[in-house]
């Protein structure tokens, strides 16, 4: 049976060495594109009938220009880069990849809180300069370090990412408040639901774990960030 011809477009986007696409190639006549622009992204997508995409916008013009496209891989949990309205209305399949990556985004989150509240670059950085052992003191600070314990995270979004953030968070002592659009669902869960007025003024460090819609584009604003406790 003849392949279905199609496109890897940001190949370097999600291949550091460590993935082979030979699996892939066995079910897909595919090319293999290292970076794809918006400049170029019509000439390398051309008559492809499956696109494997990271951030490359595919619209309504794309499906126009390249109308053979029956399949739409987004190798990434955000769907956005897609018009997903534009692909129904040609019966484009459209997936994407929702778990991938729970872990390493938890993992990342606390390191990024974990900087923010013991300032560990700057500390480190001037450790390396010398200013330790040629402090007067043994205890020695450039900014304050501030323990997590007793503060309040709040999160908004408690999908996967969300949950497990939470998880550590506990761990850590802190008292958590969530933000989501269905907290009905999670009734069984010993979490303290709140609406966004309210994350805002008592959280001391808000995560967000949260689809991009039109409820919370641009949700971190300076009138969000006046309610906050730590200014």
């Amino acid at each position: 049976m003849k392949k279905m011809k199609g496109v890897l477009l940001e190949a370097s986007a999600i291949d550091k060495g460590d993935i082979s696409w030979e699996e892939l190639s066995e079910h897909v006549d595919l090319t293999i594109y290292e970076n794809t622009t918006e400049r170029n992204k019509f000439e390398h997508i051309g008559d492809a009938e499956v696109i494997f995409d990271n951030k490359v916008i595919i619209d309504e013009e794309v499906f126009r220009k390249c109308p053979n496209i029956k399949y739409v891989g987004v190798c990434a949990t955000g769907y956005n880069v897609v018009d997903i309205t534009a692909a129904r209305k040609r019966n484009i399949t459209v997936t994407n990849v929702p778990a991938y990556s729970t872990d390493s985004v938890v993992q990342l989150t606390w390191a990024l809180i974990l900087e923010q509240t013991c300032n560990l670059e700057l500390h480190n950085q001037s450790v390396k300069n010398g200013d330790w052992i040629n402090s007067e003191i043994f205890c020695y600070w450039l900014k304050p370090i501030s323990e997590l314990s007793g503060k309040t995270l709040g999160i908004i979004g408690y999908g996967n990412i969300g949950k497990k953030v939470a998880t550590i968070a506990k761990s850590f002592g802190m008292n958590i408040i969530v933000n989501t659009d269905h907290p009905e669902k999670y009734s069984e869960e010993n979490i303290n639901f709140v609406d966004k007025d309210e994350i805002f003024a008592k959280s001391d460090i808000i995560t967000l774990h949260c689809p991009l819609t039109e409820d919370t584009k641009d949700i971190i604003r300076k009138e969000n960030i006046d309610k906050m406790k730590w200014r």
